[in-house]
């Protein structure tokens, strides 16, 4: 019986590879990537859809007298078609003043819509602060917030 001897080359020691050094990179820009999906970011669009109008109103009752905040958010649409009829030189633009003049008519229209009573007694609501805002839409197109108090 003869003895066969096979020499086999002798494996190189492994090395780490660039692979294995990114595996904790990764890994960390995974998690730090995760974290920040968690944390809470400001939504900038309204929750309605394009037609939509909201609106709000908030009672304060104190012991001599009664407060309203009283808002209407329009989105796109509504705010276009309100736009046109503010533009009452029909330039196409609406002036500080179309704006002051249509919130001046929405401040005097909304009281007569309203109805408080007292005790059984009829009471009268003035509105005493107005703003109106074009806050930023979809499609960079102007919504309408309109608040009175």
């Amino acid at each position: 019986m003869s003895l066969v001897v096979i020499a086999l080359p002798r494996l190189a020691p492994s090395r780490p590879t660039q692979r294995a050094g990114l595996r904790p990179l990764v890994l960390s820009l995974i998690c730090v990537l995760g974290v920040l999906a968690l944390l809470p970011r400001p939504a900038y669009a309204h929750p309605m859809g394009n037609f939509s109008i909201n609106r709000y109103s908030r009672l304060t009752v104190g012991m001599d007298q009664v407060g309203l905040l009283y808002i209407v958010d329009m989105a796109e649409i509504p705010t276009h078609a309100e736009r046109t009829a503010m533009d009452a030189d029909g330039d196409g633009a609406v002036s500080a003043q179309e704006e002051r003049h249509y919130l001046e008519r929405m401040a005097a229209a909304l009281p007569e819509q309203l109805t408080l009573q007292i005790d059984g007694a009829a009471a009268s609501w003035t509105p005493v602060a107005r703003r109106l805002t074009f806050p930023p839409g979809q499609a960079g197109l102007p919504t309408l917030r309109m608040e009175l108090a």
